[in-house]
């Protein structure tokens, strides 16, 4: 096996180790520090939302520290701050150290997330990197549906405190034997920059806002039907809920290994389009579903955007910016889709409480992934001659 397919196996390692026991396991936590600590439930809940900010900083913080350090000194170091969180949280009696643990593992966590992890697999694959991109991050699937059921039952059987110490050592394993193993582009950045030069010379000053409230759009629809799924099932008398997550998983899948082929064949503009279409879709149909034969349809549907909205990210940003503004302008657009993935179960509840009910709610979300087509057309980043935006023939 080739370097850079070894990068990308190793990639796919800590994503599903860091996703599998952060993102997709935090329900275990708030439920074992809810039932077994007496925190109430606001307070416990308080901690996976401050993790998710501190998440989209920290990727701010690994990309200046990506060019001095490398992606092998940031993902130890990352997994030495996710194994201090988790082992802080078992040992948890406060909300100080609540927050505590939550902030080191999403902050410092972020080191070895899906900034420095993508811009290891963008170098070593530039200027084409969709296909390594999309295996690669198909751990954070992998790692949803095969870690939490290990963590709830961890938990369950050794306690909260003893189940973060086995957890903290897996995780900082991994990592640590991932990082010793991966080895970095030998080309110069220079000369990865160059190879992977921006597809739009001149972007434009609206370019980012474009895509950061088109993606940021995404990110919140996405993540706060997901939250959801279970409240709306049983909202509606639909029994056999978890048929519907276990749908988008594997959607979420499924969807990320069609995906390849489907952006070779579109474009990237147009793909992306596809993409937020569907969701858009996915939104309006989980709104009237009263079926649970309707209701997986529309979870189904909503995989399909899982799988794909994640690579589309830092496809934009490398055919926009190139390798050489790649890792920055990535991480600021990761702080926009944060704050879209911490506040997209929010802000589905509160419309849900205001308007009474979740079909309006869900109806102002298929509108926000509809907006999110719009964006993404005004901005025109495209890979296909047809699709991109007419280019000065000189660059100052």
């Amino acid at each position: 096996m080739s370097r850079r397919w070894i990068a990308v196996a190793g990639v796919f390692l800590v994503l599903a180790a860091g996703t599998g026991v952060g993102f997709y396991a935090t329900s275990a936590y708030v439920a074992a520090l809810t039932g077994d600590r007496g925190f109430g439930l606001s307070l416990a809940s308080s901690g996976p939302a401050l993790s998710f900010v501190c998440a989209g900083l920290g990727g701010l913080l690994a990309a200046r520290l990506l060019p001095r350090l490398g992606v092998r000194v940031l993902l130890p170091a990352g997994a030495a701050g996710t194994a201090a969180g988790l082992l802080l949280l078992g040992r948890t009696g406060s909300a100080w150290s609540l927050w505590l643990s939550f902030g080191l593992s999403g902050g410092v966590g972020a080191l070895m997330a899906v900034v420095p992890c993508t811009s290891l697999i963008t170098r070593w694959f530039a200027p084409d990197p969709a296909k390594a991109l999309t295996i690669a991050t198909t751990g954070m699937s992998a790692g949803g549906a095969v870690v939490p059921p290990f963590v709830v039952l961890l938990i369950e059987r050794q306690g909260l405190a003893t189940a973060t110490v086995w957890l903290a050592v897996a995780v900082f394993g991994v990592v640590a034997l991932v990082a010793a193993v991966i080895r970095e582009p030998a080309r110069p950045a220079q000369a990865v920059a160059r190879v992977a030069a921006p597809v739009i010379p001149d972007p434009g000053r609206f370019t980012f806002p474009l895509l950061g409230a088109g993606f940021g759009l995404l990110m919140l629809s996405q993540v706060g039907a997901v939250a959801h799924v279970l409240t709306i099932a049983a909202d509606r008398n639909i029994h056999g809920g978890a048929l519907a997550l276990t749908a988008l998983a594997a959607a979420s899948v499924g969807a990320r290994l069609l995906g390849i082929p489907m952006l070779a064949g579109l474009g990237l503009l147009r793909f992306s389009c596809v993409v937020a279409a569907v969701q858009a879709a996915a939104m309006a149909l989980l709104a009237v579903a009263d079926d649970l034969r309707t209701l997986i349809a529309a979870t189904a549907l909503l995989g399909v955007t899982v799988g794909n909205a994640v690579v589309l990210m830092p496809l934009h940003m490398l055919t926009a910016f190139g390798m050489a503004r790649f890792d920055r302008s990535y991480a600021r657009l990761n702080v926009v889709s944060t704050i879209g993935t911490a506040g997209g179960p929010v802000v589905l509840g509160l419309m849900h409480d205001a308007f009474g009910g979740y079909r309006p709610a869900l109806g102002v979300l298929a509108a926000g992934s509809g907006t999110a087509v719009a964006l993404l057309l005004i901005a025109r980043i495209d890979t296909t001659r047809r699709w991109r935006r007419p280019q000065r023939t000189s660059v100052s």
